[in-house]
């Protein structure tokens, strides 16, 4: 791990996954409509937050910089419905547990959903 100074603050190349210090001012730019109304939100009704800025966390490896950096276990979350879309389940997993194959029903095993919602 090495440290990184840019602009006075103090970041680390976590294995080369960038994460920033915490900090609880909103991004200079927002990337989407839904992300600007959540902080215009946040001041409106001034509610407290902590925010890092990262890298695309894509595998749960890269959660577990973010995990080290902030210290709250992050969650990967999986949406899935039946062919006929009219099933839906909502499938949440940490980097503690195996991730089953998509194809998984070929295998004979069973998703446990924690949220089945149908049309």
């Amino acid at each position: 791990m090495k440290k990184v100074i840019m602009k006075k603050l103090i970041l680390w190349d976590l294995d080369g996954f960038y994460v920033s210090e915490p900090t609880s001012t909103p991004p200079p730019q927002f990337g989407t409509k839904l992300q600007q109304l959540v902080y215009e939100t946040f001041a409106a009704k001034a509610i407290p937050f902590s925010r890092v800025d990262t890298d695309p966390g894509i595998t749960m490896e890269d959660c577990q910089h973010i995990d080290a950096k902030i210290g709250v276990h992050i969650v990967k979350t999986i949406f899935l419905c039946n062919r006929q879309q009219t099933e839906f389940y909502l499938y949440v997993t940490s980097n503690d547990k195996p991730s089953p194959a998509l194809s998984s029903s070929a295998h004979g095993t069973c998703w446990t959903s924690i949220w089945k919602g149908g049309s």
